[in-house]
C-alpha cells in the first residue's frame, strides 16, 4: 500500500459518523508501529480532533497496512482494547490541535490509547449562550394589481413592473393565433399541461390544465390571471413555445392575507369576499410580505391611493376575526388590529351583531380566540 493512498476506516467511522478518510505517511519502518491522523486544512479544529480520535483506534504495521483492530483482536490481542470513553472524547476535544496531532504522530508502543491521558489536565468548559438576535418586522411594500379573489379570501396579483411585458407577448401571442388559428377539436388536454384557451370576451389567454372530466369539461387556470373556468376542448388550443412559461413565467401570484381569520360560515365569508371584490379586484395596491404559509405567502395590502390597510379594514367592518400572533415583530400591528376588532365587536358590526360568540362557539366553527 502506498503511502499517499486514502484509506476508508470502516467500522468505526461508521458508527462515529464521520465522513472516513485518512492519509497514511510514506514509510513507517519501525514494527512497533504508529497512531496516525493526518488532516486536511479545511476541517474545522472540533472535527479534526474527532478525525484524531477515529485514528487513536488504527494501527498503522508496515507489514501488513492500515487495520481495523476489531478484525485483528483475535491474531493480535495487544489491540484488543480500543474503546475510548465519552470523558476520554471530552479531553480531547479541549486540547490544541497541534497538541493532539503530536499526541497521535508520535511513535508509541501498541498499547492501550488511554495513556494518551496521563500527561493531560482537565481544562474547565465555559458554558457558551447563545444569544438570538430579536427580529424586526420590515415594510417593503411594492405595486400591483390585483386580478383575481377567491372563496377562501386569497388573491392573485400580477406585479406592476412586469406588467408591459405581459401586455407584449399577448399581444404577440393573438397576432399569431389570428395568423394560424388552432384546428378545432385536434387539441388533447391532459392535466397539468400549458395551453391557450378562449375566454367569454373571445380572446385567447394562456392556460393550464386542471382537470379532464370529458371533452366537453375541463377545467382550467389562467396562469396569467388567476381565474378558473370549465370548457370545452374546442376552446383549446396548444401553447405556442415562443408564448410558454420559459419566455415569461406565470404572472398571477397567490397570496393571502396576513393577521386574519377568515370565517369559515359560508355566508360570512362570502360577505368578507364580495367586501374585497368591490374595494380592490382589477385594482392597483401595494403588497408587503410578512411572512410565509402552508400554501402560499402572508401579505398586508395597502390602497394605492390612501395608503390604508385593506386588512385592517375588514377587521373594522367586522367581517373577519383577528389572526393571534405571538412573534414579537408583529405585535404593533397586532394590537393595532385587535383594538380594531374590539370597536367591531361594541358596535356589533357583521360578525358580533349578536355579541362575541367565541366563547361558546369557537371550537365548533374553527374559529380562535
Amino acid at each position: 500500500m502506498q503511502g499517499r493512498d486514502a484509506l476508508r476506516m470502516p467500522s468505526l467511522c461508521r458508527k462515529m459518523r464521520f465522513p472516513g478518510k485518512v492519509r497514511v505517511p510514506p514509510l513507517m519502518p519501525e514494527a512497533g508501529g504508529l497512531y496516525v491522523c493526518h488532516c486536511t486544512a479545511r476541517l474545522q479544529p472540533a472535527l479534526a480532533a474527532l478525525w484524531s480520535i477515529a485514528a487513536v483506534c488504527y494501527r498503522w504495521e508496515p507489514a501488513t497496512g492500515f487495520h481495523d483492530p476489531t478484525t485483528r483482536a483475535a491474531s493480535h490481542p495487544e489491540t484488543e482494547r480500543m474503546f475510548i470513553s465519552q470523558q476520554e472524547l471530552h479531553y480531547l476535544r479541549l486540547l490544541p490541535l497541534d497538541i493532539v496531532h503530536s499526541l497521535l504522530l508520535c511513535r508509541a508502543p501498541v498499547s492501550s490509547p488511554r495513556q494518551v491521558w496521563s500527561q493531560c489536565e482537565e481544562v474547565p468548559v465555559e458554558e457558551v449562550v447563545p444569544v438570538l438576535e430579536e427580529k424586526e418586522r420590515t415594510t417593503s411594500y411594492k405595486p400591483v394589481f390585483v386580478t383575481e379573489i377567491t372563496d377562501e379570501l386569497h388573491f392573485y396579483v400580477q406585479d406592476v413592473e412586469t406588467g408591459t411585458q405581459l401586455e407584449k407577448l399577448m399581444e404577440n401571442m393573438r397576432s399569431e393565433i389570428a395568423s394560424h388559428p388552432p384546428v378545432e377539436g385536434s387539441y388533447v388536454p391532459r392535466r397539468g399541461d400549458y395551453c391557450i384557451a378562449k375566454f367569454v370576451d373571445g380572446e385567447w389567454y394562456r392556460a393550464r390544465v386542471e382537470k379532464v372530466e370529458s371533452p366537453a369539461r375541463v377545467h382550467i387556470f389562467y396562469i396569467d390571471y388567476g381565474n378558473k373556468e370549465t370548457l370545452p376542448s374546442t376552446r383549446l388550443g396548444t401553447l405556442p413555445p415562443a408564448f410558454s412559461t420559459r419566455i415569461l413565467p406565470a404572472q398571477a401570484i397567490e397570496y393571502k392575507f396576513a393577521f386574519i381569520q377568515v370565517p369559515q360560515d359560508d355566508d360570512a365569508r362570502a360577505d368578507a369576499v364580495d367586501s374585497v371584490v368591490r374595494d380592490i379586484q382589477n385594482t392597483q395596491c401595494l403588497l408587503n410580505v410578512e411572512h410565509l404559509g402552508p400554501s402560499c405567502p402572508h401579505v398586508t395590502l395597502q390602497f394605492a391611493d390612501s395608503k390604508g390597510d385593506v386588512g385592517l379594514g375588514l377587521v373594522k367592518e367586522g367581517l373577519v376575526m383577528v389572526e393571534a400572533r405571538k412573534e414579537k415583530q408583529f405585535q404593533k400591528v397586532i394590537t393595532e388590529y385587535l383594538n380594531a376588532q374590539e370597536l367591531a365587536k361594541t358596535n356589533r358590526l357583521n360578525l358580533w351583531r349578536y355579541g362575541d360568540f367565541r366563547a361558546d362557539d369557537a371550537d365548533e366553527f374553527g374559529y380562535s380566540r
